[in-house]
């Protein structure tokens, strides 16, 4: 499977150079909907080989075009706002520059997955089924951090990034107001998680593979990481206001620092509490 889906990471890295390219020109709107396109020839994919009982390659070769297709949507609305000519020699000296900061960016940006991958990890040493729970719950919390958090950090940066230029004794006044805007949207998820995280799982995920017993720990589960939610959201709006300054040094130390943090307290925690440690 990985050997047919690995062509992807060219077509996703491909839709990311050129979506980067339409939100610096301010075309927010296809970027965003180009995320939507994907997603749902992904779900395309997965209704045709339920219906014709394809195989898992069958599948994983269906989404892997599905991909390509939305990359290639993508080049085509690139083509549409900016010409393709050779790199001069200051555009290549900016691409070098920018590449210096690239690997800072990875680790910093990626915080939040890189954690999920170690929880995941720690979660194979446990019963049966323990990783499916935690991926499944981590998945609803993506929920509000990816719709909203993501979409708003990315339109937020350009704007961080002129004031920070022109103005910066005013990033302090912008990071205040984002910080707003976040809590106000991510507070009331996390108690809507905490109200319909039952309902949600028994409704949705119950079947012959996936009991009410498991429904509820995982709705307890969610409860546990939703409460994370707004300080991930908060962490992710003042990366920006790091990235906006030009800064990458500061949060990938921060970053590796709380990933170590995170590792040491789930080998603490696993023990006594199995999979609610690696949550807490």
């Amino acid at each position: 499977l990985l050997q047919i889906l690995i062509p992807s990471v060219v077509w996703f890295s491909l839709m990311a150079i050129t979506a980067g390219a339409l939100n610096a020109a301010g075309k927010f709107r296809f970027a965003s909907l180009g995320q939507a396109i994907q997603n749902c020839t992904m779900i395309v994919a997965l209704a045709a080989a339920l219906y014709w009982q394809l195989s898992l390659e069958s599948l994983a070769l269906l989404t892997m075009l599905g991909i390509a297709a939305t990359a290639a949507l993508h080049v085509w609305m690139y083509s549409r706002v900016y010409s393709w000519r050779m790199p001069t020699g200051s555009a290549i000296a900016e691409t070098i520059r920018i590449l210096k900061k690239f690997l800072p960016c990875i680790i910093t940006l990626g915080a939040l997955e890189l954690n999920i991958f170690i929880d995941q990890i720690f979660a194979s040493y446990l019963p049966a089924g323990s990783v499916s729970l935690l991926y499944y719950t981590q998945a609803f919390v993506r929920l509000p951090l990816g719709i909203v958090v993501a979409a708003f950090a990315t339109v937020l940066l350009p704007v961080l990034t002129r004031v920070a230029v022109r103005t910066p004794r005013r990033l302090s006044f912008h990071l205040y107001e984002a910080l707003k805007v976040v809590l106000w949207v991510t507070i009331p998820s996390v108690v809507a998680m905490g109200i319909l995280g039952y309902p949600a799982f028994s409704t949705l995920m119950v079947s012959e593979r996936f009991s009410l017993e498991q429904a509820s720990r995982a709705a307890q589960l969610l409860c546990l990481f939703a409460c994370g939610v707004p300080f991930f959201a908060a962490n992710r709006i003042i990366i920006a206001i790091y990235h906006a300054r030009h800064d990458t040094i500061i949060p990938t130390i921060v970053t590796l620092a709380t990933t170590m943090i995170n590792t040491l307290l789930n080998m603490m925690l696993i023990g006594p509490l199995g999979i609610y440690g690696l949550v807490g």
